[in-house]
């Protein structure tokens, strides 16, 4: 015969479930390990470990051309804050240095370089980079291209510049640090596995010691037996984010944009 409850009965059934949980987590220290510790260790594993910033690439640089425009090139490399360049007398000596990790990538100014730039025909400059890291490549070929550019442009006379200023602004991320985008994008992973752990965790260790079954035998539904394990775990998970994102403020320097109570 099915027991007819008030919502006022309801209620109270709830309230003692949750009481008693929160009185289980304050006696189990393994919830203060998962919901306060964990969630420090996966930041700082998930901050530090992680990261898109290229700050200076190391290349090689044959100049097999060894002429006064070849030259140029190289000094522009030289000069340029992206690259630190590691001359190489010949391609074997820069695939070496290659396959010895030493260097990101290759740059090869042919023979006929100087010839070519005087003649007016194309000139072409190969660059060798690594595949199997292709953000890097990335940002090699952009740098590479914008090093030859800004030579080129040297090379016309005054009257053939064009006065034309390009200046690139990011939304969201003013600096381009990687890390203030992918800080946020980490706490909702560690969130996802700190939620889950937390709630896996206590139903396994119930069925374990053998309680669940006891409170099957309770006069209590099967929706407030989920609701007194969720609700103080959601709670716990709360806390978890809180110290999250505190620690990405403070630690990792992540601006706070929005609404605290949010």
């Amino acid at each position: 015969m099915r027991t007819v409850r008030s919502p006022q009965m309801w209620r109270k059934q709830l309230r003692a479930l949750i009481i008693k949980e929160f009185k289980q987590i304050m006696r189990d220290p393994s919830s203060y390990i998962v919901a306060g510790i964990l969630p420090i260790v996966f930041l700082l594993l998930f901050g530090y470990g992680v990261t898109l910033d290229i700050s200076m690439l190391n290349i090689a640089l044959i100049d097999e051309s060894n002429s006064v425009s070849s030259r140029q090139i190289v000094n522009s490399f030289i000069n340029s804050p992206s690259f630190t360049v590691l001359p190489a007398q010949n391609r074997a000596q820069a695939e070496r240095m290659f396959r010895d990790a030493r260097i990101k990538g290759i740059v090869v100014i042919r023979q006929d370089f100087g010839n070519a730039v005087d003649r007016g025909t194309p000139a072409p400059i190969q660059v060798l980079m690594d595949g199997s890291d292709p953000n890097t490549a990335n940002f090699i070929n952009a740098y590479v291209h914008g090093v030859i550019g800004a030579w080129q442009l040297s090379l016309l006379p005054a009257e053939q510049k064009m006065g034309i200023t390009v200046e690139a602004r990011y939304w969201y991320n003013p600096s381009a640090q990687s890390h203030l985008f992918l800080i946020p994008g980490s706490i909702t992973i560690i969130m996802t596995l700190i939620g889950t752990l937390l709630t896996s965790l206590v139903f396994a260790r119930e069925w374990e010691r053998g309680t669940m079954e006891a409170l099957f035998a309770t006069p209590v539904s099967r929706i407030q037996i989920l609701l007194g394990k969720l609700i103080p775990y959601f709670v716990m998970g709360l806390l978890s984010l809180a110290i999250c994102t505190f620690a990405a403020g403070f630690l990792f320097v992540v601006p706070f944009r929005g609404s605290w109570w949010v």
